[in-house]
């Protein structure tokens, strides 16, 4: 199993937010397992991915502002999937 984390900065309503939704709910889940990590918040599009079957993850960071905590937050959210790849 291919394991891939896709990181993105929110996922608010915008043409790279739906097109990640389109992409992680068509692929085949037999061979991919796909978690998603907004850095920001779930916005408008997290609970449609969630619907669609794929794991949604936030490291809660502030808008405009640089978290150390939330950088923390996304490196043990690697660790612990330890993705084959990542896209971001």
């Amino acid at each position: 199993m291919i394991r891939i984390v896709h990181v993105i900065s929110d996922l608010d309503m915008g043409g790279a937010e739906v097109m990640l939704a389109k992409l992680v709910g068509g692929m085949d889940r037999r061979r991919f397992a796909n978690t998603v990590v907004s850095l920001m918040d779930f916005g408008i599009l997290g609970k449609e991915i969630e619907a669609s079957g794929t794991v949604v993850s936030s490291s809660d960071m502030t808008r405009g502002r640089i978290d150390a905590r939330a950088i923390f937050r996304l490196g043990g959210i690697l660790k612990a999937i330890r993705p084959t790849l990542v896209q971001s």
